[in-house]
């Protein structure tokens, strides 16, 4: 594909991605009254049916850099296994002889490394959007993965998402300053005892409720984590360092409610993001077309798109 043929691409993308993914977020912020023309949202890729596409899981697909292999266990099911994005390169001829066209692999950003044992080998616990997944390469790996399949033709979809960030702060329910797994109540009939675990409460609607022994004490305060050796830490960008771009109403268990199923956490401890703000919808458009920018890859999948 020519330099020309590419750019157009790369200015249609970002015309067309830049509103569907402030759409997607919420529509708060877009006043159609105002629009003195019809929006046409164009594709770059043509019609993405007409693609083969291979979903890879790139931790499981090939290792070819074995110097990323830091704190990975190939023998546990649930830790990383080694795969790369130069694993990835090395088998394109052969995912080329199967007829695909179109590649979509998952998240490329930083992640919470590992929680209550498992690790984020597929991408999605985002800690740092601003920063390569070093268990996968880094950005000059991932920009040599594009650039080789477009060479042969091919299409590079990375998986992004845009409802929740990863397990980086626990909801300070008893305001003592340290996560805890509280329990309450006597076990008495009538009050069953409860178990309250601070960093994947169960849902609230009016947001989770800090207390003391004299009772309930208004919203709990959010704390973050610092933890490098297992990268709980504040995530990147800065906004979401602010406790008011989460939802703070706690852990989704009941799907079929709408509040739970829009603005709870998602199980595991996944903080869900306030996607109504104008901030936040910036920040995630800001973010993501940034790997646009920097790898040329040619479109984005989003995760737990329904919950936005």
């Amino acid at each position: 594909m020519g330099d020309r043929g590419r750019g157009e691409r790369r200015a249609r993308f970002h015309r067309s991605a830049a509103l569907a993914l402030t759409l997607a977020a919420a529509p708060a912020c877009v006043h159609f009254d105002n629009l003195e023309e019809p929006i046409e949202l164009a594709t770059h890729a043509g019609d993405w049916r007409d693609q083969v596409i291979y979903q890879i899981l790139v931790d499981r697909f090939a290792d070819a850099d074995y110097g990323n292999n830091y704190g990975y266990a190939p023998d546990h099911m649930a830790r990383y296994h080694g795969g790369d994005w130069a694993g990835i390169e090395q088998n394109l001829d052969y995912l080329q002889e199967l007829g695909v066209t179109a590649l979509w692999i998952s998240p490329v950003i930083k992640n919470v490394d590992t929680d209550a044992g498992v690790d984020g080998y597929h991408g999605y616990w985002a800690q740092d959007l601003t920063a390569t997944n070093p268990h996968f390469g880094d950005l000059a790996a991932l920009r040599s993965l594009v650039a080789a399949a477009h060479e042969r033709e091919m299409l590079v979809i990375i998986d992004i998402v845009t409802n929740h960030l990863g397990q980086l702060f626990y909801y300070d329910i008893n305001l003592n300053g340290q996560p805890d797994i509280l329990i309450q109540e006597s076990g008495k009939f009538g009050k069953p005892v409860l178990h309250t675990t601070e960093y994947d409460p169960d849902f609230d609607p009016r947001g989770i409720q800090a207390f003391t022994s004299l009772g309930e004490a208004g919203p709990a305060p959010i704390i973050f984590q610092h933890d490098p050796a297992t990268n709980h830490m504040p995530p990147l960008p800065v906004i979401f360092q602010d406790p008011a771009v989460y939802n703070r109403k706690g852990r989704t268990y009941n799907f079929a409610d709408p509040d739970q199923l829009l603005h709870g956490d998602f199980p595991g401890g996944l903080k869900d993001v306030d996607t109504s703000r104008c901030d936040v919808k910036q920040a995630m458009v800001d973010s993501y077309a940034r790997w646009i920018e920097l790898t040329d890859a040619d479109g984005f999948r989003i995760d737990t798109v329904k919950h936005v």
